[in-house]
């Protein structure tokens, strides 16, 4: 299993997030933060399914640029998510205001809804699949509903799990001690220590309870932090260095980078 950071700009590789996507063995996106500028059209282009973990800017913005750079290549991309989070999608989105209600278009045009994009609503906890991987979302504790993503790929017997924007990791660590198949984790960090105040506000995470968090994690796998604010790049890897008691160091990883997922 390979995910990449997708970049806010083709081969851009740098270090902190403005948008939030990552791509799984170039087939399905987890978010769309920078899917349709982060990518060359041809890689976009194999992008079959894209799951939205909620809908806030930098997680979704993107996802209306992506529906129109693949539609000349006569596929249809599914949208996946749980049924609160597609109707947001659809009333804030796809609303024929801020982008063209695709539906209501290809409905008139092809007498069917589903000719340029299709919605798979997914109820959080179920496991469902796609193709050969086998997906969960599960809930994770932020601002707006907001679901972490397990995915496991069968044909290989093992997996990631990203937590999306949380200020709580008990799903997440329960996930990894429950499933021996998750090799790695990707998980938020978005302020240094001295923001405290603000990440608990905006439900994010910051070093200090990041550290207390993955503590509890009780077998080995690889842990990527993800989604850190590009201003405190630099001070947030500074502070993790200080805690010298991590059982599994984290790694900050950098847009645009690529991960191989091995058992």
């Amino acid at each position: 299993m390979v995910i990449k950071s997708i970049s806010t700009c083709p081969e851009n590789n740098d270090k902190g997030f403005f948008l939030s996507s990552f791509l799984v063995d170039g087939l399905i996106a987890i978010d769309a933060g920078s899917l349709g500028i982060g990518l060359e059209i041809e890689k976009q282009k194999n992008v079959k399914y894209i799951l939205i973990t909620h809908v806030h800017m930098d997680h979704t913005a993107t996802l209306p640029i992506y529906i129109d750079n693949v539609i000349p290549f006569n596929f249809t991309p599914t949208i996946i998510s749980t049924p609160e989070n597609i109707d947001y999608l659809k009333e804030l989105v796809f609303n024929d205001i801020l982008w063209p209600n695709f539906e209501r278009i290809s409905k008139e045009k092809f007498g069917r809804e589903d000719k340029f994009m299709k919605f798979k609503k997914v109820a959080s906890l179920e496991k469902f699949s796609i193709e050969h991987y086998e997906l969960k979302l599960f809930p994770s504790e932020h601002i707006v509903p907001t679901y972490g993503v397990k995915i496991i790929d069968i044909n290989e017997n093992i997996g990631a799990i990203f937590s999306s924007d949380t200020i709580s990791l008990e799903k997440v660590i329960k996930e990894i001690n429950e499933d021996d198949r998750i090799k790695a984790a990707f998980i938020e960090l978005s302020f240094p220590n001295r923001l405290k105040k603000i990440s608990i506000d905006s439900k994010h995470l910051y070093p200090e309870k990041f550290v207390e968090s993955i503590k509890e994690i009780k077998r080995k796998v690889k842990i990527f932090v993800i989604h850190y604010k590009k201003p405190f790049f630099e001070e947030i890897e500074e502070e993790l260095n200080h805690y010298k008691n991590i059982p599994i160091k984290p790694v900050l990883i950098s847009s645009g980078e690529e991960i191989k997922i091995e058992p």
